[in-house]
């Protein structure tokens, strides 16, 4: 999420400004539905496992 995070900062927004500047808003729009899409996908996909973890037993030796 980190990783994430710091792309969002220091990639995407210097474009996002470079194309909202040159007027290019659909291009700007795309990277911005693409970026908040990935980090939802990732979002979910952690709280599943941790929840899919929480419901196996410990194991027999740990017993």
């Amino acid at each position: 999420m980190l990783g994430l995070a710091s792309f969002d900062r220091f990639r995407l927004t210097p474009a996002l400004e470079y194309s909202i500047s040159a007027g290019d808003h659909a291009g700007a729009l795309r990277a911005l539905r693409l970026s908040r899409g990935v980090e939802t996908a990732r979002i979910v996909s952690i709280l599943a496992l941790v929840a899919w973890l929480g419901t196996l037993e410990p194991p027999a030796s740990a017993m």
